[in-house]
């Protein structure tokens, strides 16, 4: 089947889909991407190609490359971010998982999304890499960018707790009070 045969490959993509042949349908959706008119196209057949590799044909390395060349083509792109932050969450890599956010949180634009990216990387740091000070920031700013995150005020009190400092936990209780109007 020639690349420019989009129609085709298409249904090929399909029937392999349907059989349960994960790898056909997999190459036939990087075929695909190949002869994709503009980036966000190739992005939107390359991203079930990496959910293939990286689940059916257990095969993280080549979902990994894939996520990155999506999101080479889309900056940005949720679902190549959130794939690649499984498979090194189930790997282990917290730091190609922290990178991975401080990426994330330089693409994005949206406010409550930038909250819970930071959130996560302070999660993250404090829990898998121990870096208790730098968790610390990640939380405040995660609770500056989205004040309802109740989650982000039991872990920066923990934080805050854990590292003696009284005065910005007792403001932090206080602006707790304040948001639950007590």
């Amino acid at each position: 089947v020639a690349p420019e045969d989009r129609e085709l490959l298409t249904v090929l993509a399909g029937l392999h889909e349907r059989l349960g042949h994960w790898r056909d349908w997999q190459a036939t959706l990087e075929r695909l991407a190949a002869a994709a008119a503009n980036p966000q196209e190739q992005a939107a057949l390359l991203l079930p190609a990496a959910h293939l590799l990286a689940t059916r044909l257990r095969r993280p390395d080549e979902a990994l490359a894939l996520c990155r060349r999506v999101r080479e083509r889309r900056p940005g792109e949720r679902g190549a971010a959130a794939l690649m932050g499984e498979i090194f969450a189930r790997r282990e890599q917290w730091r190609e998982q922290a990178a991975l956010l401080q990426e994330q949180l330089h693409e994005e634009s949206d406010r409550r999304e930038r909250g819970r990216l930071h959130f996560e990387l302070g999660r993250l740091l404090l829990e898998h890499l121990g870096d208790a000070t730098a968790a610390t920031g990640h939380v405040e700013r995660a609770l500056e960018l989205d004040a309802g995150r109740g989650e982000a005020f039991a872990l920066l009190q923990r934080l805050y707790e854990s590292q003696s400092r009284w005065v910005e936990l007792i403001e932090l209780l206080r602006r707790r009070t304040t948001a639950a109007g007590v």
